[in-house]
């Protein structure tokens, strides 16, 4: 000062982080204007939310090792095979999810390991090991087809403080369909097992197992079998053909042959008409055997 006197003043500062294991190198300089401190982080490690200049403690993968079988019948669960890993730079805890709002069809969905669906995961950077688990999407009440299953893996404290971007996800489904344009389709998809059907109980075949021919009479032999399902057969979408497969009962004939109409078209049942009770009626043209 003009006196020759000289003042001084200190100042205490405290850094700090609540998070366990988040570790800074903070440099400090004066503002050469106005004279307040100016903090710079240059490096450490931090998480919920990540800070900028730090490695990442959290570092969130998700992936598919087996989706499901493209077949899947609606009485079975579709498994999948997921591969969850910490790729950061410190061990921590990470939920693995699915939005309720992203499935408004109810497919039953287990993302679950015993009754937790927390997970502490160990940093691959230092040694870890990624971890296997298994996901479960079974048919709801009503549909067999469903959109894909986004399977979300982020971290615990961003999942309950809604912060953060630690997170990544995995896409499921087991029915992919090329459309016209090129593009692709996926779904979740079940399948309905194949219809039962059987021999008209008033045929010979329904009451005896077998069949008479006289060809001096009738070039054809008409078969009817019923459909027991309330659905008529037209109605399954799932069902291509019901057919009629016929051989020679003797040593050296052990191939199945497709019987024929009169057009010498295959026979179909799904194609012809299907009465109220359930009864299909097709005209088999003799085979020659």
């Amino acid at each position: 000062s003009e006196d020759g006197t000289m003042k001084k003043s200190s100042v205490k500062v405290e850094l700090g982080d609540a998070d366990v294991g988040d570790e800074f190198l903070v440099g400090v300089y004066i503002d050469p204007i106005h004279g307040t401190f100016v903090f710079n982080t240059t490096a450490g490690q931090s998480k919920c939310p990540h800070e900028n200049n730090t490695n990442p403690v959290e570092l969130p993968s998700i992936s598919v090792l087996k989706a499901a079988d493209s077949i899947v019948e609606v009485d079975k669960p579709m498994v999948f095979d997921l591969e969850i890993a910490n790729l950061g730079y410190g061990d921590s805890s990470f939920v693995l999810f699915h939005e309720v709002l992203d499935n408004p069809d109810g497919l039953l969905i287990n993302t679950f390991k015993s009754d937790t669906r927390t997970w502490l995961l160990p940093s691959t950077y230092h040694g870890g090991k990624a971890t296997k688990t298994t996901v479960t999407l079974s048919r709801g009440p009503k549909l067999n087809i469903y959109n894909p299953v986004r399977i979300y893996l982020q971290s615990k404290c961003g999942f309950e403080w809604e912060n953060g971007d630690a997170i990544d996800e995995a896409v499921l489904f087991n029915k992919v369909v090329v459309n016209e344009d090129g593009a692709l389709s996926k779904s979740i998809e079940f399948t309905e097992p194949c219809p039962e059907v059987q021999w008209s109980s008033a045929s010979t075949l329904g009451k005896y197992k077998k069949f008479f021919i006289n060809k001096d009479t009738a070039e054809t032999l008409s078969v009817t079998l019923q459909n027991p399902s309330t659905i008529p057969l037209d109605k399954k979408v799932t069902l291509t053909s019901v057919g009629l497969e016929y051989r020679k009962v003797s040593e050296g004939f052990k191939d199945w042959n497709a019987g024929r109409q009169n057009n010498d078209k295959i026979i179909n049942f799904k194609n012809n008409a299907e009465d109220s009770f359930g009864f299909i009626t097709a005209d088999w043209k003799y085979p020659v055997i």
